[in-house]
């Protein structure tokens, strides 16, 4: 009898970025991991580790380039290593001898496993690191916050702000209690500052070690147009922009106020 995948089988199955739970094509096989992650905060941020650890092995691959003629260099040694040197050779007439027990075949797939193993604890321990990361300018950090403002919507899954998950915290600065919160993708949330009767105001927490142009609280304006206000800042690892509708409203009426020095 065939077993069913088990809960963590399924998150490994999923793609980084691809949402691959939401997916209609894949409801059949990944159906009982969306009716998990609905459930259970603490199974979206395995999810999320698990999509981050593809995404550095990702990185690793595609932001270190290799050297030129790498995998013919590796063939040539593997056919190299399965003859014997010319000093065991008795005569031109005899055969060439291969290491006993060893195939070209069997040679090759344990040098590949070898290297994909390499290329996992390399990846495990954060190679891309290695790869001078591309600083987020405070113009690209107001598109992205655009895009997640039009994201969080009334279609947006809503949750109740006491599952938020510990790793994307409500910036100290904040005054006012988030009524509800929203994962948009594996490094970003937004929580939902909106006050009864006023427009809308976002918090969106993105948790990365990209280096950007911010500064500690208090916070940096963004470029925007369209009635929206945006202030952004950072604390360690962690970025936050606060979208407000300036219709009757500002910034500061969600933020406490900077200490004087």
């Amino acid at each position: 009898m065939e077993s069913k995948p088990t809960t963590r089988e399924l998150i490994d199955a999923c793609r980084a970025d691809h949402h691959d739970s939401e997916r209609a094509e894949l409801a059949a096989e990944l159906a009982p991991l969306a009716r998990e992650l609905q459930a259970d905060p603490a199974l979206n941020i395995a999810l999320q580790r698990s999509e981050q650890f593809d995404r550095n092995i990702r990185s690793a691959l595609d932001d270190v380039p290799l050297p030129a003629g790498l995998a013919e260099r590796m063939l040539a040694g593997c056919e190299a290593a399965l003859v014997t040197p010319a000093s065991t050779i008795i005569s031109a007439d005899e055969p060439v001898f291969r290491q006993p027990g060893l195939s070209r075949r069997r040679l090759v797939a344990l040098v590949a496993t070898a290297a994909s193993l390499l290329i996992v604890v390399l990846g495990a321990f954060g190679i891309g690191r290695l790869v001078p990361q591309k600083t987020i300018t405070n113009e690209e950090l107001a598109s992205m916050a655009d895009k997640w403002f039009t994201q969080s919507g009334p279609a947006a899954k809503w949750m109740s702000p006491a599952s938020a998950p510990a790793q994307f915290p409500v910036d100290r600065a904040i005054t006012v209690r988030p009524s509800k919160w929203s994962q948009l993708d594996a490094k970003t949330v937004v929580y939902d500052l909106t006050r009864q009767g006023g427009q809308r105001a976002l918090l969106f927490v993105l948790s990365t070690n990209q280096p950007n142009t911010l500064k500690g609280f208090p916070y940096t304006k963004l470029p925007v147009t369209g009635g929206l206000a945006m202030g952004a800042w950072n604390r360690g690892d962690v970025i936050y922009v606060l979208v407000v509708v300036e219709d009757g409203q500002r910034i500061e009426h969600f933020v406490k106020p900077p200490r004087l020095t």
